[in-house]
C-alpha cells in the first residue's frame, strides 16, 4: 500500500480489512483505559476524592445536573467539559466513575480520529500506527481518566483537523460551517484554540487556485468563523444577561496570564503570587488584591483586565528578565517529566499495575522520533502544514501562559503522527539503502533525544516536588472527617511530613503539618511549623495567623500578639488578622484595646464566635483565664 495514500482514496476499503484494524485500535485503547481506570479504584485512595480542577468541575457538574445552575457571574473558565458532565450526572447519575469511564470513551475515539488523521497526511499505514501508538501511550490514558478537560480538548483538536483537512477536496459550504462549529466547540473548552485564525486562512489560501485566491480564502475562512460564531455567541449572551458583562468565554484569562508571567514565576505552578494554593482561596484571594487596588468591589471583568494589565507592566518594564522566562517555559514545554498542577503524574499512574508495561513509551521516545519523522517528510510540507501549523501555535498558547503535561497534551498527538511517519517512511528508506537518509534521520533524533532529556536544568525538582503535593492531597484525605474521608490524623501527619521531606520548602505541607500537631495538643511542634513558613515567606497572611493562634494556645500571648500585629499590617481587612489581636490583647489584660479590634472582625464578618466569645469576656468583665478565643490553630 502506498503510504501517500489519501484517507479519501482509501475509504472505498473500509468494509473489509480496514474496518477490522480500526475496531481493534478502538477496542485496544478502551480496554487499556478501563485496566488503568480499575487499578486506579483500587490502589489509588484519592481515586474518589478528586482534588483542586477535577474536584471544581465534579461540583459543577453536580450544580448543574440538580438545576441549580453557576450562579450570576460571567464563566470564569471555559464552560463545555463540566457543562457536558453536568448533563451525564442527569442522565445516568451522580459519579465520577461515570465522568471517568466517559473520558476513557473519549479518549478511544480520539485515537481512532488519529487513524484518519494519519490517514490523510501520510497514508493509511502512518494513520494505523499512530492509532495505534495512542492507544497505549501512557499519558493519554491518564488523562483520559482525570475529569479535566483535556480529553475532551484532544479530541475536539484532531477532529477539527480532519475537517479542514477534508476541504481540500471538498466545496461545500456545509462542510466549512460544520469546521467551524468544531472550532466554536473546541473554544468553549479552551479558548486558546481560537489563535488557529490567520492558520485556517493561511490552510485555505495554499491550497486554493490561483484565480481568486485571496477572495475563495476569505469566503472559507468567514464560513468557518461563522460556524464557530453560532457556538460560542450564545455562551457570550449568556456572559452578559447572567453576569451583566460583555465576556467572550471566560474571564479566568487576566490570572492566568499573571500566573506565567510575573517576577516570581516559575513557569509551571498555577498560583498568584501571594494567593492561597487552594481553589476557593486563590479565587477569593486575587478578588481581595483588585477590590484594595481600586477601592471597590470590581466585577469580573476588571478583575481580568488587572491582572492582565500587572503582568503587562512587568513585561515592559523588564523585558530580559521575561524574555528569560519564557525561554523556561519553551524548555518546560519540551521536559522529559509529565510536570503536574498539583501532584507526580507518574507517581499516581504508576498505582495502576497495567502503566508497569507502557513507562517505556514516553514523551523523550516520542518527541526524538517525530524529530526523525519530520526530517524524512520535508519534502512534503504542504501536506504537513496544517497539522505543524496547528502545533506550534497551540505551543505558542501555551508557552504565553505557563508550561505542564496537561497543556501540551493537545500537541503530542502531532507528535505521534510525526513519529508514526518517520518509521513507516523509514521501511521505504531502508529498501532503498539511501544511507543519506537514514544517517540524517538517526542524527535527528539524538540531537532531539538530547535536548529533551537535559531539557530543563532541574526537572528532577519538579518531579520531586509534585510527588510532594500528591502526599499533601492524601494528607489533607485523611484528615477529613467521616463521612467524607478516613479522618485519621496520624496517616495524615505521616503523609504531611513525607511531603516536607521531599520539599522541605513546600509552605502549604509545613501548615498542614503544623495544623495536625496543634489539633493533637502538640503546640510547640506546630509552632515550630509554623515559624518555618513565616520566616520563608513573611508575606503569608495565613502562616501569620496560624503561629499567632499556636503561640496563643500554647500561652506565649506577647509572642502571639506579634505576629497578629503584623497579621493586621499585612491585610488590615482580615476578620481573622483582629479577632487574634483582640482576644490575645484580652488575655494580657489590656481590654481597652482588645474591643476596637474585637468590634473590627464583627463588622467584617459577623459570625465569628471566637471574636464574639472573647467580646462577651471583656464586657462581661469575665474570668478570661487561658480561653484566649484563638483555639487551636487546626
Amino acid at each position: 500500500m502506498n503510504t501517500n495514500q489519501s484517507f479519501s482514496d482509501h475509504d472505498a476499503g473500509l468494509s473489509g480489512r480496514s474496518l477490522l484494524i480500526l475496531t481493534f485500535i478502538f477496542v485496544l485503547a478502551l480496554s487499556m483505559r478501563c485496566l488503568f481506570l480499575w487499578g486506579q479504584a483500587h490502589h489509588d485512595p484519592l481515586f474518589h476524592h478528586p482534588m483542586m480542577d477535577a474536584q471544581l468541575h465534579h461540583r459543577w457538574a453536580q450544580q448543574i445536573a440538580g438545576g441549580e445552575g453557576l450562579g450570576d457571574s460571567p464563566y470564569f473558565r471555559a464552560p463545555l467539559y463540566y457543562v457536558l458532565l453536568g448533563q451525564l450526572y442527569r442522565l445516568v447519575g451522580v459519579g465520577l466513575v461515570f465522568g471517568r469511564l466517559a473520558g476513557c470513551l473519549l479518549g478511544a475515539f480520539s485515537c481512532l480520529l488519529l487513524v484518519r488523521l494519519g490517514t490523510t497526511v501520510a497514508g493509511f499505514r502512518v494513520g494505523v500506527l499512530a492509532g495505534l501508538t495512542a492507544a497505549v501511550y501512557w499519558p493519554l490514558i491518564y488523562f483520559d481518566s482525570q475529569l479535566l478537560t483535556v480529553g475532551l480538548e484532544v479530541f475536539l483538536d484532531l477532529l477539527l483537523l480532519l475537517v479542514l483537512m477534508r476541504t481540500r477536496r471538498g466545496s461545500s459550504a456545509f462542510l466549512f460551517l460544520a469546521a467551524g462549529v468544531v472550532w466554536g466547540l473546541s473554544t468553549i473548552t479552551r479558548p486558546n484554540i481560537l489563535v488557529m485564525a490567520p492558520v485556517i486562512f493561511i490552510w485555505f489560501w495554499i491550497n486554493g487556485h490561483e484565480e481568486g485566491r485571496w477572495r475563495h480564502a476569505l469566503k472559507k475562512s468567514l464560513l468557518v468563523g461563522l460556524g464557530a460564531a453560532l457556538i460560542v455567541l450564545p455562551v457570550t449572551l449568556r456572559n452578559r444577561v447572567v453576569g451583566g458583562e460583555w465576556v467572550l468565554v471566560a474571564t479566568n484569562g487576566g490570572v492566568n496570564f499573571y500566573i506565567g508571567n510575573n517576577p516570581e514565576s516559575d513557569g509551571t505552578t498555577a498560583v498568584v503570587p501571594g494567593t492561597r494554593k487552594s481553589w476557593k482561596g486563590g479565587f477569593d484571594d486575587t478578588h481581595r488584591i483588585v477590590e484594595k487596588a481600586l477601592g471597590r468591589a470590581p466585577t469580573e471583568v476588571e478583575v481580568s483586565d488587572y491582572w492582565y494589565g500587572r503582568a503587562l507592566r512587568w513585561i515592559v518594564a523588564d523585558p530580559t528578565e521575561w524574555g528569560r522566562l519564557t525561554f523556561r517555559k519553551f524548555r518546560l514545554f519540551w521536559s522529559p517529566y509529565e510536570i503536574g498542577n498539583n501532584q507526580s503524574i507518574r507517581l499516581v499512574a504508576q498505582l495502576s499495575p497495567v502503566m508497569q508495561f507502557l513507562f517505556w513509551l514516553s514523551f523523550p521516545v516520542i518527541a526524538a522520533l517525530a524529530g526523525g519523522g519530520l526530517f524524512l517528510e520535508r519534502r512534503r510540507g504542504k501536506s504537513w502544514f496544517l497539522v505543524l501549523a496547528f502545533a506550534g501555535v497551540y505551543m505558542g498558547t501555551v508557552v504565553a501562559f505557563f508550561s505542564n503535561a496537561r497543556y501540551r497534551l493537545p500537541v503530542v498527538p502531532i507528535l505521534i503522527l510525526a513519529a508514526s511517519a518517520g518509521i513507516v517512511h523509514l521501511l521505504e528508506v531502508l529498501r532503498n539503502r539511501d544511507w543519506t537518509q537514514i544517517g540524517g534521520y538517526l542524527a535527528v533524533i539524538g540531537l532531539t533525544a538530547g535536548l529533551v532529556v537535559s531539557n530543563p536544568p532541574g526537572a528532577q525538582a519538579f518531579h520531586r516536588n509534585n510527588e510532594a503535593n500528591y502526599f499533601l492531597q492524601l494528607g489533607q484525605y485523611y484528615r477529613t472527617p467521616p463521612p467524607s474521608g478516613p479522618g485519621d490524623d496520624i496517616e495524615a501527619a505521616r503523609c504531611f511530613r513525607r511531603a516536607t521531606q521531599l520539599w522541605p520548602r513546600h509552605p502549604e505541607a509545613r501548615l498542614a503539618l503544623g495544623r495536625v500537631l496543634a489539633q493533637q495538643g502538640k503546640s510547640r511542634q506546630a509552632v515550630e511549623q509554623f515559624s518555618i513558613v513565616v520566616e520563608e515567606h513573611p508575606g503569608n497572611l495565613e502562616a501569620k495567623l496560624l503561629l499567632g493562634r499556636a503561640q496563643a494556645w500554647a500561652g506565649d500571648f506577647t509572642e502571639a500578639l506579634n505576629h497578629f500585629q503584623e497579621a493586621v499590617q499585612l491585610s488590615p481587612a482580615s476578620a481573622e488578622a483582629h479577632q487574634g489581636m483582640g482576644c490575645v490583647l484580652g488575655a494580657l489584660g489590656r481590654p481597652a484595646e482588645a474591643l476596637p479590634h474585637l468590634r473590627k472582625a464583627l463588622s467584617i464578618e459577623p459570625n465569628l464566635p471566637r471574636a464574639r466569645q472573647c467580646l462577651q469576656q471583656i464586657l462581661g468583665s469575665g474570668s478570661y483565664g487561658s480561653a484566649t478565643g484563638s483555639g487551636p490553630p487546626g
